[in-house]
């Protein structure tokens, strides 16, 4: 069978930018002191009195650290490292149990500024309802569970790919090839869809994956134009929203 006349029978959707979005700056830095707040009163059970200023400051210099690392490494950034490492600097003796509650504490309460775009739940179920497989596929720490979990998404997904378990981030084929693994298709029966051309439409085009480049900010155009035309792999659409992409879904089938 020629593979340019096979029915598509997946999609790969990256989440950040293309299903949800975060709240604004100031809200979000809000709702971040509000978490420290949570996790000083918790760290205080343990005898150990931090302000909520000093654990951020802590906390920031600890994450660009294992940041920086995770980058030298084209890995994911460890989120438990992160608290581990910054509960020794606390001079609190860490432990699993510890590390894992911080982090379900920041994470419990600073994704609740993220929403879903509206064109998301309208689109997502009539794709499940034309028979195809949906998977996730996002350079994400841990957080995104806490966030698919709030908002009630992994009703429409029958696979979510995050690059903290992978292991390796977008654009590597490893995660692409994962994807394509727990779904059972083969790269022409998939297409990827995301915000990130780099990422999401070379890295799944280089697997052989269509791609499609989500661009919802209108004042991207002009950037986007330059960056496409400037290389050698295009996308194979691009889009505004959802519907657009359904559109194109529509036709391919």
């Amino acid at each position: 069978m020629n593979p340019s006349h096979t029915r598509i029978k997946g999609i790969l959707i990256d989440f950040y930018g293309t299903i949800v979005y975060e709240g604004p700056e100031e809200e979000m830095k809000r709702i971040q002191h509000k978490a420290f707040e949570k996790i000083a009163e918790y760290l205080s059970l343990y005898g150990r009195r931090v302000s909520a200023k000093e654990l951020m400051n802590v906390f920031d210099e600890e994450f660009d650290k294992y940041l920086k690392k995770a980058n030298a490494l084209n890995t994911e950034l460890d989120y438990w490292l992160v608290f581990w490492s910054l509960l020794k600097r606390l001079g609190i003796k860490p432990s699993i149990k510890l590390a894992l509650k911080c982090m379900d504490i920041i994470f419990t309460i600073n994704t609740s500024a993220v929403n879903v775009f509206p064109d998301v739940h309208e689109v997502l179920p009539k794709l499940r309802n034309m028979g195809l497989k949906l998977a996730v596929v996002s350079n994400a720490t841990i957080r995104l569970e806490y966030i698919v979990r709030r908002l009630k998404l992994a009703k429409y997904f029958d696979a979510i790919i995050a690059s903290y378990k992978v292991l390796t981030p977008k654009p590597n084929p490893m995660i692409f090839k994962k994807a394509l693994n727990v779904l059972n298709l083969q790269p022409y029966e998939a297409v990827m869809i995301g915000d990130s051309f780099k990422n999401d439409v070379i890295g799944a085009k280089n697997v052989g994956i269509k791609g499609v480049l989500l661009v919802r900010n209108s004042n991207r155009l002009g950037e986007i134009e330059r960056i496409v035309n400037e290389s050698k792999i295009k996308p194979d659409f691009i889009v505004s929203n959802f519907y657009e992409f359904y559109d194109y879904i529509c036709n391919l089938l």
